[in-house]
């Protein structure tokens, strides 16, 4: 995996904490920020959108106006492909910030999988990271307040979307989230939940220092002044009914929070056993069984509560990633694929703009006939064709080493019942670099003549 493995000794500070002496803090003006995991599910559209609200402010949000700014073409802002080791950055940020905000992605992806899958192999493929230039941007696609995003569609298009270069705290959120795709865990929506919101207080300073591992004061007083989910309900699939009850939502959200902080601090090697075997387990409910046997549903839930309401005992980890120089890559993005990347924004808004977004698409197509993204706009969030073949022929013979083009002629093939075809297709994906269980980097390069 990564070269700074945590030793245990340099890892754990010297102080453990007390949960319930934690309380006393808790009450302490704490409760303003609104923290939510929200699913949208658009019935008549061919994909679904999957949304991390993060510290939203939202009872003192000011109302701002979301616009677009112009494309470049027309005097706005030029949009780059930054590229590192690990993350693909799409911006229209200037070049300085651009390189910043790449900097703390790669830094920020390495400390999140030291602190939760420091045994795991290294994931394959980089992780999509979407920075707008300004809040009126985001602000197209997100609810007023949020501070950052992940989109997650049913074609595994998985990006994080943000604005400005700042490093803060609310992207960690969403790096779990992703990595958690990458490594196939959101089966197991409670497991996802935890972690994200585990390591949602992880530090990383910028000479290297990192911290993880405190209790989040919001959810532990929500723990500590609400209602425990038993632990087996943590196991039921999250239905759109269960969504909209606040009281439910926000209960599966802190006992997920809750039952991962314990598992870290009491089960750190079972832990991470059971960890493993998610990411190829079939069944995750016989992956627990066998990394824990004994903690049936009712240990589980004795043990959270005493952890909880019993003065149960935690420690905060630290330790210090050594610098990794990189030398990152710019590419500038053409018009037709600015074009493109708007319309996979605006469809898989939290309110999507179909009609925006169809537009964005008629544009980067009339820019460039063989744009991969703006098919894959097209085909697979916009409800186009999926059983033309003309287009993913010339995608892929255009672009060869496209994944996602190799996706879409894969995709057109069985829309066909070509089973073959559809299979050698994937074969295609799979040699471009693509993963049966790792999500389509979005891909803005124009292929070059050689």
């Amino acid at each position: 995996m990564t070269s700074c493995a945590r030793s245990p000794a340099s890892a754990r500070t010297p102080r453990t904490t007390s949960c319930a002496s934690s309380a006393t803090r808790i009450a302490c003006g704490l409760a303003m920020r609104l923290d939510l995991t929200r699913t949208w599910h658009e019935p008549g559209a061919a994909f679904l959108v999957r949304r991390m609200v993060l510290a939203a402010l939202v009872a003192f949000a000011a109302s701002s106006c979301a616009t677009l700014p112009p494309c470049p073409a027309r005097g706005g802002p030029v949009w780059t492909e930054w590229t590192s080791p690990h993350v693909v950055l799409l911006t229209d940020l200037d070049e300085d910030d651009a390189r910043s905000a790449l900097r703390d992605f790669e830094e920020l992806r390495k400390a999140v999988l030291v602190a939760a899958w420091r045994r795991a192999p290294e994931p394959r493929g980089p992780i999509t990271v979407v920075v707008l230039r300004s809040d009126s941007e985001l602000y197209m696609f997100l609810p007023d307040g949020v501070a950052a995003g992940v989109v997650v569609t049913r074609s595994r298009q998985a990006f994080i979307l943000k604005s400005g270069a700042a490093r803060d705290r609310y992207v960690t959120d969403p790096i779990v989230r992703l990595l958690s795709y990458h490594f196939g865990l959101g089966r197991l929506p409670w497991f996802e939940e935890g972690l994200a919101r585990y390591l949602e207080e992880l530090r990383l300073e910028k000479d290297g220092t990192l911290t993880y591992g405190d209790a989040d004061p919001l959810l532990f007083h929500n723990v500590t002044h609400g209602e425990l989910m038993g632990f087996e309900h943590l196991w039921e699939p999250r239905t759109a009914e269960n969504e909209q009850s606040i009281n439910n939502k926000q209960s599966f959200i802190a006992t997920s929070w809750l039952a991962v902080h314990y598992l870290f601090n009491h089960e750190p090697d079972r832990f991470l056993i059971f960890e493993m075997a998610l990411a190829s387990a079939r069944d995750p409910r016989a992956a627990w069984r066998a990394a824990f046997p004994d903690l049936t549903p009712e240990v589980m839930d004795q043990q959270l509560a005493e952890y909880a309401f019993h003065g149960g005992q935690f420690t905060s980890f630290g330790g210090r990633l050594p610098p990794e120089p990189f030398k990152p890559h710019a590419t500038s993005v053409p018009d037709a694929a600015v074009h493109a990347l708007r319309a996979v924004l605006l469809a898989t808004a939290a309110a999507p703009r179909l009609e925006l977004a169809r537009a964005e698409v008629a544009e980067a197509f009339r820019l460039d006939a063989t744009s991969v993204l703006a098919a894959y706009v097209d085909r697979e969030l916009l409800g186009g064709d999926a059983r033309d073949i003309d287009l993913p022929k010339r995608l892929v013979a255009v672009h060869p080493s496209s994944a996602t083009a190799w996706l879409l002629l894969s995709h057109a093939r069985e829309a066909r019942h070509e089973t073959d075809e559809a299979h050698e297709a994937w074969e295609g994906m799979l040699r471009a670099g693509g993963a049966p269980d790792a999500p389509v980097v979005l891909e803005l390069r124009v292929a070059r003549p050689d």
